[in-house]
């Protein structure tokens, strides 16, 4: 039996439609007192939202405690990569007319790469991934697949 209908038989079938009938002329008759009451009972909860209005984190990590396994395993990636690799940003390009699984596509694809690459810094870029370069160009994936060793 839900909980609703345990309500029912206790307080009679009609107990939701009394409580509100009841609720509605309390606010009719006292309307003044019952205004005071809400404003009273939601002005410390405003105090808290003017007072705190500037302090807004989106920190993943800043809000735990620095003993966390979770916190401890993201200081490890940190030191080892860039935050670009841990968080990136994926932009997909479409063209109708291009086949990118084309040869021609994908020196469309490499061409826009080198471009992307040579503006890195001014666009505050970390690595570029592609099809034609899935694994990027930063300077830990260059030293990891040079340590692999050969077949």
């Amino acid at each position: 039996m839900s909980p609703a209908n345990r309500l029912a038989q206790r307080f009679g079938s009609d107990w939701l439609r009394a409580s509100w009938g009841f609720i509605g002329q309390a606010i009719v008759r006292r309307s003044l007192t019952i205004l005071t009451l809400c404003v009273m009972a939601m002005l410390p909860l405003a105090a808290i939202g003017v007072l705190r209005y500037s302090h807004l984190s989106y920190g993943l990590m800043g809000e735990l405690d620095p003993r966390e396994p979770a916190v401890l395993g993201t200081d490890v990636l940190r030191h080892k990569f860039s935050a670009g690799l841990t968080g990136t940003v994926t932009v997909l390009l479409q063209n109708d007319s291009a086949n990118f699984t084309s040869f021609e596509g994908r020196q469309q694809i490499q061409s826009i790469v080198d471009e992307l690459s040579r503006r890195k810094d001014d666009l505050g870029l970390d690595d570029i991934r592609s099809l034609v370069d899935p694994l990027g160009e930063s300077a830990t994936v260059k030293q990891v697949l040079t340590d692999l060793p050969r077949l």
